[in-house]
């Protein structure tokens, strides 16, 4: 007898295949818009549709990210004349000392917009015997922003540097990151806790000087809690071995007034015209009620980690 085939779908002359599954397309970029020389950007809120994330950036004052709210809750810190918002230095800080180097932390930058993303290049700068140009590209999606610190040896010296985000948020949220090989106070004792693999901070109580702490992380990520809203950075984990001398590849820095969350790249020779990029994902979001924020939350870790 013929055989029927049972896996053969007969199609009618003319006819198309009738498919309407829309294509997953991934997150959608959000341009950036200007007015009086502040740059914004805003998009709703993954974990609360019903609020709107708001990223704000002067590129007159070292192109700083000024402002970061999520509905009603301000996640970075303004309070401090000077130490304010999320900038970039170069690192070690044995090159420049403090304060940081004026070009690259306050100066002015120029700003182009590229397709979705802003561009912004600072002047020339001198870090220890090198001339550099920092130029930070800044994307923004419905998922997120990616930054892209790209610092170029503009000089006719060699020099050896890594890129260093620093972002400054208020006292009283949760910090926390996956322990790496160490954790070593620099200025006075800095009140962090392992548990479970991961460092804790709460920073609520406020301390009675700064403090400081530097550590090897892993699996390339820092979250903060406050408010009830997430603030996670991811970036290339690194091994000790590749960072600065003096260094780490997160450090974190309690005032009285706020808290450094800060994220190192690798240390790389730069010869002249050359070039180094350390690029940094931050995702914001409102956290699920049911999430218990506290030093030791598996729930906790359990959701930044679904969000890698």
């Amino acid at each position: 007898m013929p055989s029927t085939d049972t896996n053969t779908t007969e199609t009618a002359p003319g006819s198309r295949d009738t498919d309407t599954t829309a294509p997953d397309t991934g997150p959608t970029p959000v341009h950036p818009s200007e007015a009086a020389g502040t740059w914004t950007w805003a998009w709703l809120d993954p974990g609360a549709p019903d609020a709107t994330v708001t990223l704000t950036l002067d590129p007159a004052h070292g192109a700083r990210i000024t402002g970061l709210t999520v509905g009603a809750v301000a996640v970075l810190s303004t309070v401090d004349a000077t130490n304010f918002g999320s900038t970039f230095w170069t690192s070690p800080q044995s090159d420049w000392g403090w304060p940081p180097v004026a070009a690259i932390d306050a100066g002015a930058y120029t700003a182009a917009v590229d397709g979705d993303t802003l561009v912004l290049t600072s002047a020339p700068a001198t870090v220890g015997a090198a001339t550099v140009t920092v130029e930070k590209r800044v994307s923004v999606d419905t998922a997120g922003v990616t930054l892209a610190y790209t610092v170029r040896n503009v000089g006719d010296t060699q020099a050896t540097l890594a890129g260093w985000e620093v972002t400054r948020v208020a006292t009283g949220g949760l910090t926390f990151f996956p322990a790496g090989a160490s954790t070593t106070s620099t200025v006075g004792t800095f009140p962090s806790h392992v548990s479970g693999g991961i460092v804790w901070f709460d920073g609520a109580p406020s301390p009675a000087g700064d403090t400081k702490l530097v550590a090897d992380g892993a699996q390339g990520w820092l979250a903060h809690v406050t408010g009830g809203v997430l603030l996670l950075q991811t970036f290339a984990d690194l091994a000790p071995a590749d960072t600065a001398p003096g260094e780490g590849e997160i450090e974190l820095f309690a005032a009285v007034n706020y808290i450094e969350l800060e994220n190192q790249g690798a240390f790389t020779p730069l010869a002249p015209g050359a070039s180094l990029t350390h690029t940094v994902r931050w995702q914001v979001t409102t956290l699920p009620t049911s999430i218990p924020v506290a030093v030791g939350s598996g729930g906790l870790t359990a959701f930044v980690r679904a969000q890698l």
